[in-house]
């Protein structure tokens, strides 16, 4: 949740635009889940969102907003960093 916080801060200093914009595909979101083994579930519980919506960012009925993909982007480096 600290990161979804910390970048939610961030970009609210750049303006409230930056808060709507996507960037991620469903399929895209999915492949790196995949690829980093990663279940939604715990993807949601550790940035801080509820699962459900994580499953709809999965499916397609919700947008991936820019803040979530910097926000899991981070969680992996930051995973990748705690395995090495």
């Amino acid at each position: 949740m600290i990161y979804v916080n910390l970048l939610v801060g961030l970009l609210a200093l750049v303006g409230p635009d930056a808060l709507k914009c996507w960037s991620m595909t469903k399929t895209q979101l999915r492949r790196l889940l995949e690829a980093h083994e990663l279940a939604q579930t715990v993807a949601a519980r550790e940035l801080g969102i509820d699962p459900r919506t994580m499953r709809r960012y999965v499916a397609g009925d919700l947008p991936v907003p820019l803040v979530v993909e910097y926000a899991l982007q981070w969680l992996l480096l930051k995973r990748k960093g705690e395995k090495a």
